[in-house]
């Protein structure tokens, strides 16, 4: 089984039609105005709630 995806994570907000969209866990900390593509592996440690 893969790592979560962005495009399938509540903490992820990409375009549907070309799949990139901002990261709020690193927009939370402060980075850079960070964005990922939906296919992105998080590197965050993050793991949804079902």
């Amino acid at each position: 089984m893969t790592g979560l995806h962005c495009r399938d994570c509540d903490k992820w907000y990409g375009a549907e039609d070309d799949e990139f969209g901002p990261c709020m866990i690193k927009h939370m900390r402060g980075d850079k105005k960070y964005v990922t593509h939906g296919s992105h592996e998080c590197d965050e440690g993050y793991e949804m709630n079902e």
